[in-house]
């Protein structure tokens, strides 16, 4: 028989053990966004684009710090100095 504290112990490892990614679904919707954004939206101002991935929109401008956190449903919007679209991509 398992002692009370050996199984809340094994209990928080397995718990430690989850991953947070998003689910295939919200990645796929990003990443038809960000195909579309790419193929037909490079060049126009990110003011102009309606869209964002099911983890939120992140426009990341030619001198704009970022976090290195991966987010699999977000929507990443890169811009030149103008505030044009040049890449659109996931994570």
């Amino acid at each position: 028989m398992l002692r009370p504290v050996t199984f809340f112990t094994c209990l928080a490892l397995l718990a430690a053990c989850q991953t947070t990614s998003a689910p295939p679904t919200e990645r796929g919707d990003c990443e038809a966004t960000a195909q579309r954004l790419q193929s037909s939206m490079l060049g126009v101002p990110v003011s102009e684009i309606d869209g964002s991935g099911p983890g939120g929109r992140r426009v990341i401008g030619p001198d704009t710090a970022v976090t290195m956190d991966h987010v699999p449903a977000r929507l990443n919007l890169e811009t030149d100095e103008n505030g044009r679209l040049t890449r659109a991509y996931c994570g």
